[in-house]
């Protein structure tokens, strides 16, 4: 099926998505390096196994996100990463100067690869969301992002600076799982202050 998805219009259709695999994280990483996604520029990598989402107790069993995401850097510009690890290992070291839409849903992530992201990563991010799992605290998520449209975020944590984000126009939080202090210092833009509805549904 493969060769048939790279026959639609990228506007049509993801060149690839890659979702719901029930091979091993070795397997889907092989996938990955095949010549038919050379040029990939939409990814959904999550790890769902049946509809089950797993809880903390079974946290060892979600795979990481593979290393080969790193090959598209010169075409990946949409994102979504659910369910799965996101290692410092390979976070710190990733560059996708092409990427303008990231998700990020109840992935396991740490503070100092979530600024990596946002700052040295991805450079030319214009849309992001990040929904954390409850049991993951950030204590001060800074934002410096020249590009930066839309932000939604579902987090614990303690703050939230909105440090420097010259196109920022939205900004979405949930009602319940937010930062307890939340600063916007400089964002000329900022026209919508919104709450994001049922962000684990």
């Amino acid at each position: 099926e493969c060769p048939q998805l790279s026959l639609f219009n990228d506007f049509e259709i993801p060149r690839a998505i890659i979702s719901s695999h029930q091979g091993s994280p070795c397997t889907v990483d092989a996938w990955l390096k095949s010549p038919e996604f050379t040029e990939l520029q939409l990814l959904e990598f999550y790890y769902s196994p049946g509809n089950h989402i797993p809880h903390t107790e079974h946290r060892e069993l979600v795979p990481s996100t593979p290393m080969s995401i790193s090959r598209f850097s010169s075409s990946l510009h949409t994102a979504t990463f659910a369910l799965c690890d996101l290692p410092d290992n390979l976070v710190l070291n990733l560059r996708l100067p092409f990427l303008k839409k990231l998700s990020l849903v109840r992935v396991r992530i740490s503070e100092a690869s979530l600024h990596s992201i946002i700052h040295s990563s991805c450079p030319a991010l214009e849309r992001l969301l990040i929904v954390l799992e409850i049991e993951i605290h950030i204590s001060c998520l800074q934002i410096k992002s020249p590009h930066l449209k839309s932000i939604g975020f579902c987090f614990e944590g303690q703050q939230l600076i909105i440090e420097d984000a010259p196109s920022l126009q939205m900004l979405l939080l949930d009602n319940c799982y937010r930062p307890s202090q939340i600063a916007v210092v400089s964002g000329p833009k900022l026209e919508t202050l919104g709450v994001i509805r049922d962000p684990f549904n």
